[in-house]
């Protein structure tokens, strides 16, 4: 039997690059970026071989997730104006505006909705660690005290409250537990995460999301920032920017 090897080359018509696994676009900043480093200096990790590929691909998953679900989203983003009282698309309010017409809004959803946050906030709970025997009840009082410390330094029941309540609205809401540096505050803290910074795996099927191949978490920040936080790639940030068309 005669094996054959298969070379996996952009396709410019479909917008595939299946060897990366990515979207091929003309406006990609990527592909206008130069990572190039100038004659006699050290190559920057970031910019092997081996991690630009990576982070193509995991870019290609990214933005292929992201088309993906984008109906989805677009709903959720609609569902949270109805809640916020933006019920009129701005062509039909404009239409409304030259017949001498307010776009009145008549809420009924709102009300609904804070109803159901309102029964989620007056049914909350403290810990209460039992124990399996009875020589068990200290070290089970002990961390129900514990469990109690953490959730009031870390304002758990209000991130509960704001994960919660994002699910009522747009039907899914994030919740993170976690461990950080004493530095920073407590060793393990909570906190709730919105729903635009996170895109995961649609195409698994366990409710915990154990089964995904990838969760995406991101996070707008200004150039400025970016620059701070990672000084050595203050240049490349700066042409991503431009190449984006932000004026810095």
């Amino acid at each position: 039997m005669r094996r054959s090897s298969t070379v996996f080359e952009p396709d410019t018509k479909s917008g595939m690059d299946l060897r990366n696994g990515r979207m091929v676009r003309a406006s990609d900043p990527w592909d206008r970026n130069e990572t190039a480093q100038p004659e006699g200096k050290a190559l920057h990790r970031l910019d092997s071989e081996r991690a630009v590929a990576r982070l193509k691909r995991l870019l290609g998953l990214y933005e292929n997730e992201l088309e993906r679900q984008a109906e989805n989203r677009a709903q959720q983003a609609l569902d949270e104006d109805f809640y916020d009282s933006i019920q009129w698309s701005e062509e039909n309010a404009r239409e409304l505006e030259e017949r001498g017409q307010k776009a009145l809004v008549f809420n009924v959803i709102n009300t609904t909705v804070n109803w159901i946050i309102g029964t989620e906030k007056r049914g909350r709970t403290d810990y209460k660690i039992l124990p399996r025997r009875k020589e068990a009840g200290k070290p089970a009082t002990r961390k129900t005290q514990l469990m109690k410390y953490l959730s009031d330094v870390n304002r758990s029941p209000f991130h509960r409250s704001n994960a919660f309540e994002e699910s009522v609205k747009t039907g899914i809401g994030w919740l993170e537990v976690g461990l950080q540096a004493q530095d920073e505050g407590e060793p393990v803290y909570v906190r709730s995460e919105s729903w635009r910074n996170m895109l995961w795996d649609s195409a698994c099927t366990e409710k915990d999301l154990s089964d995904c191949r990838y969760i995406f978490r991101t996070k707008w920040v200004d150039l400025d920032v970016a620059s701070a936080m990672f000084p050595e790639r203050r240049g490349l940030l700066a042409r991503a920017a431009l190449a984006d068309g932000v004026r810095v």
